[in-house]
């Protein structure tokens, strides 16, 4: 049974804890894995995060220069 969500900048906070534990199945972006979910993976995104079994980027031939170093950063603190 998919339970789908979406944790970006224009989801509410109050939203994001219960998307983040009830979801299977969440879209969100680069920048929001960066400014939201990483540094606040102990309080609110533990258990979403150690759920992880597929990361899909879409565009990836989009990202090059600065916004891809900055991508390709951002998803190894992910996979740490």
């Amino acid at each position: 049974h998919i339970r789908p969500g979406v944790i970006d900048g224009d989801t509410l906070h109050q939203n994001r804890s219960h998307i983040a534990k009830n979801c299977n199945l969440i879209l969100t972006n680069p920048d929001t894995i960066h400014a939201a979910i990483l540094p606040n993976w102990k309080r609110t995104y533990s258990s979403l995060l150690k759920r992880v079994r597929y990361v899909v980027i879409d565009e990836s031939h989009m990202y090059e220069g600065c916004f891809g170093a900055h991508v390709s950063l951002v998803l190894s603190r992910l996979v740490r």
